[in-house]
Order: C-alpha cells, then structure tokens, then sequence
C-alpha cells in the first residue's frame, strides 16, 4: 500500500441472517471483513453497537482502529414539505421486506388495531420481496394482508422516491419500526427528524440512534405489547417537542457529522 486506508463495515448482518445472502455472498463478506480488519488502519462503524460487535468477533485488539461515526442525514433532500391531508389516518412504516424487519408482527398488530381504530390504515414503504435480489425468504406481505382480511386497510406501496417518502413522514399519525436487526436504522431517526412519533425495539442500535426519542417494544415478537404500545400512542397523539427535535437535526446535520469525519480522516492521514 502507497497510503493509509479507512474504510467502514456497516454492519455483520449475514452472519445474523445468513437467507439474507447466498452462499458465495457471505464468503465474500467473510473474506472482505476479515482482510479489512487486519488491514485497515481505520475501520468505521456506524454505531457503537456495530463497534461491540466487530470487537467481539474480531477480538479486543481490534479496539484501537475501530471508530463509531454516525451517518449524516439530510432532510433538506425530502423537498419541501407541505402537511399532507389523508383521507384516514394512518401508521407509516419504511422497511425492505426482508423477514428480519419484522413486518408480519406489525401486520398481526394492526389487525388489533383496527378492532379498536377502525379508521386507521396502515402504510407499508419499502421495497417488496420481488425487488430483493439474491433473498430467498423475503415476508409475504401481500399473503399476510390478505389472511388477515385487511386488503382495505393496509397500503403497500413499494420503492417510493424521497419527495413522496417525505410527504408521508410528515402526515403520520405514527410511525412503527419493527426490526429485530440494524446497524443504524435510517427510517425512524428520518421520522423523527420530521417531529413524527416512532415506536420500534430494543433490537441492535435502534435505542442508540434514536437518541432517547423514542418508544420502545420490550419484545419486538410480542403482537399484543406492540398492539397495546401502538394504541396508545394514536391516542395519546404527542409528538416529540420540537427543541428536541430541532437538537436531533443537529446531531446528525451533515455538517456536524462531517467535521467528525474529517477528524477521523486527518487523524488517519497523519499517523
């Protein structure tokens, strides 16, 4: 090597959800993240959950070249967001159909929702089982929605650009993030970037990036908790304060976010 080298490793998610990548896929991963950690003079993490982990695969030696640096978020890139007036009131959330994020949980949630809400809906985001390349078990969710009976109470509409992604953020009553795996865990930090009330779990940096803005599912497989946590937030109807969220935007401004990195970079560069 002419130079030093950082570089970052998002996440060890095949080595959580294997289905999630063939097998020459995590061969790959297993290589590349190997070589990186005995290679790279800096390797980045995007939470400190990510950190814990390389260091617990990869051992404690490991610990002077990995860093935690959050992603920069820019809502500016939404557009201009003018408050959307829905015909029902709805829970959004944003998530691939990969069968670690959960959905069918929140689906079977809903379901007891709407005995108690009927005019709720339930708007699913996010890239569907068929656009997953390489993925093998990807949720069902149009099968659940229909066994469910809820064909008229349950949106799901695919990959959506990020003007029409913001105009949803900014008129959900709530927004629910099942997941039971992220290194970082974009879609409720977005949410609540834009003020929006965000139910989610405990599960991997999910409590980290959400910076105590957050409710939380003590079992993410608990139908009943998650139903009773969405009730009562639809009811409750607060929104987190907008200091708060105005001290969370930046936080992860990209500016703020930068400077970290450059840092870093400096850092790495003169050793």
């Amino acid at each position: 090597r002419a130079c030093r080298v950082m570089t970052a490793i998002p996440d060890l998610q095949y080595r959580h959800f294997p289905e999630n990548f063939s097998r020459r896929k995590r061969a790959w991963l297993r290589l590349a993240h190997g070589q990186t950690m005995r290679r790279a003079d800096v390797v980045v993490a995007f939470s400190d959950y990510v950190r814990n982990e390389l260091l617990d695969t990869y051992g404690e030696s490991a610990a002077t070249k990995v860093v935690t640096l959050p992603l920069p978020i820019s809502w500016d890139r939404f557009g201009a967001i003018h408050p959307l007036v829905a015909e029902r009131p709805y829970v959004l959330t944003v998530a691939s159909h990969y069968k670690h994020k959960n959905l069918s949980t929140l689906i079977a949630a809903f379901r007891e929702v709407r005995s108690t809400m009927p005019e709720v809906e339930l708007v699913m985001v996010g890239q569907t089982g068929d656009q997953l390349i390489g993925v093998t078990q990807a949720e069902r969710v149009g099968d659940l929605v229909h066994v469910y009976s809820l064909d008229g109470d349950v949106r799901v509409t695919g990959f959506l650009p990020d003007s029409e992604l913001g105009q949803l953020y900014s008129g959900a009553s709530l927004f629910v993030f099942p997941s039971v795996f992220d290194g970082f865990g974009l879609p409720p930090v977005e949410a609540i970037g834009l003020g929006v009330p965000v139910l989610t779990t405990r599960s991997g940096s999910l409590p980290e990036v959400t910076r105590g803005l957050a409710e939380f599912v003590e079992d993410p497989y608990d139908v009943d908790e998650m139903a009773t946590k969405m009730l009562t937030m639809l009811s409750d109807g607060t929104r987190p304060h907008a200091d708060r969220v105005d001290e969370f935007r930046a936080f992860y401004d990209p500016a703020n976010i930068g400077r970290l990195w450059a840092d870093v970079l400096t850092q790495t560069a003169t050793a």
